[in-house]
């Protein structure tokens, strides 16, 4: 039913103009470089970091920058079964898209805990509204 699904959508519209909701932004992609034996979520090989922060309903992206193999899987030294990608010759990148609040510690099987990073993710908010200026009631 074409015209109750755009009616809906007219009346979410509609009601969020109306309290003054702005939209949320898209869903982005966040992307992790895999070097030999460290995850760099800011690219600097000065000062890696291993954490990358992200809203809920994003992704990660980890792109292979290396020549060793590697695994992204999640857990704490151990598979904690959520996700699980391989990072080599044959797979040059592996996604994982994040749909819950919460901190995710992942790791190399293949180098052990020692190579490890953190996706912390946090809730999406709305863009502030716009509301002009308000009036002065000093007046």
């Amino acid at each position: 039913m074409p015209t109750v699904r755009a009616s809906s959508v007219l009346v979410s519209v509609f009601l969020a103009a109306w309290l003054g909701i702005a939209p949320v932004s898209p869903a982005a992609t966040v992307q992790v470089q895999v070097k030999d034996n460290f995850f760099d979520a800011d690219n600097n090989p000065a000062t890696p970091v291993d954490t990358v922060g992200i809203h809920v309903g994003d992704t990660v992206q980890w792109v292979r920058a290396g020549f060793n193999p590697h695994t992204v899987t999640s857990g704490a030294g151990v598979p904690d079964g959520i996700f699980n990608g391989q990072i080599d010759s044959t797979h040059a990148t592996f996604s994982h898209t994040f749909n819950e609040l919460g901190t995710f510690i992942y790791y190399c099987v293949i180098h052990g805990f020692s190579m490890r990073g953190t996706v912390a993710v946090t809730p999406v908010l709305p863009e502030e509204a716009d509301f002009g200026d308000a009036p002065d009631d000093a007046a």
